[in-house]
């Protein structure tokens, strides 16, 4: 994303101490400087309000967006969003993160499904 030029974001129901200890440890506190925090937004996830606020500060459109989520409420927040949802299979199952709500579920970022909807996405631009 950094190399092309997309605006990325992290959005968390973590406290913003927990979030800002990890993003350093994974040494990404440098690179994302746009981090929303659930208890600080109108609502916290499921409700999409963290993702819209996201977008916002981006000045991403939702039918451009793309959602990384692992949890049940946060892939509820991604869909209702309108951000294109992946489900992470860290913790569930595919089965279950499709069922909660994810357009695919997807193993890391490397998938190949992620990047054909990425291809499919620049398509729609050009």
């Amino acid at each position: 994303a950094e190399g092309s030029g997309v605006a990325v974001a992290v959005v968390t129901n973590a406290p913003r101490m927990n979030a800002v200890v990890m993003l350093r440890a994974a040494g990404l506190a440098d690179r994302i400087a746009t981090v929303v925090i659930g208890d600080e937004c109108a609502r916290p996830k499921p409700d999409p309000a963290p993702y819209r606020e996201a977008m916002r500060r981006l000045g991403a459109l939702p039918s451009r967006s793309i959602a990384f989520e692992d949890s049940r409420s946060g892939l509820r927040a991604a869909r209702g969003s309108g951000a294109f949802a992946f489900g992470i299979t860290t913790g569930l199952g595919a089965d279950e993160l499709l069922l909660a709500g994810a357009h695919r579920a997807i193993p890391d970022f490397t998938h190949p499904a992620l990047w054909a909807h990425l291809t499919e996405l620049e398509a729609r631009v050009a």
